[in-house]
């Protein structure tokens, strides 16, 4: 069966699911971790921001893809899950159609709410990189 490694995070009530194939490494975001990378805030481009998010720990998730270091910052990880291909729901079109890039690609429903599957790569190489 075709599984999907994911990392189960939240930003306000919005349970996120980040594909682990697309993260080389996380870190705790501190003042003292000295980085030349690219870093910038999930809530900043994703399409149901607030101006506002208070985050309890961030950290940094370093992407695979990029020639120069990029990491996006989202609050701590809550928990890592393996879904089942099948069991992952595509985004009605209304709602596809007003996710950046389409990097909300999908939603699989866990304990009576849904987690969207976030596309991060995409997500950031709109107007980011």
């Amino acid at each position: 069966m075709d599984t999907i490694d994911i990392l189960v995070t939240k930003m306000s009530s919005v349970k996120l699911g980040l594909n682990m194939s697309q993260i080389e490494r996380i870190y705790r975001l501190s003042e003292e971790k000295n980085t030349s990378a690219k870093l910038i805030y999930i809530h900043k481009i994703l399409p149901f921001h607030q101006d506002s998010i208070s985050y309890k720990s961030p950290h940094i998730f370093m992407l695979k893809t990029f020639e120069t270091p990029f990491g996006i910052i989202i609050d701590e990880p809550q928990k890592m899950i393996n879904i089942p291909v099948k069991e992952i729901s595509p985004l009605p079109y209304l709602i596809k159609q007003t996710c950046v890039n389409g990097s909300i690609w999908g939603a699989v429903e866990e304990d009576s709410t849904f987690i969207l599957l976030l596309d991060v790569i995409r997500l950031i190489k709109t107007d980011q990189v």
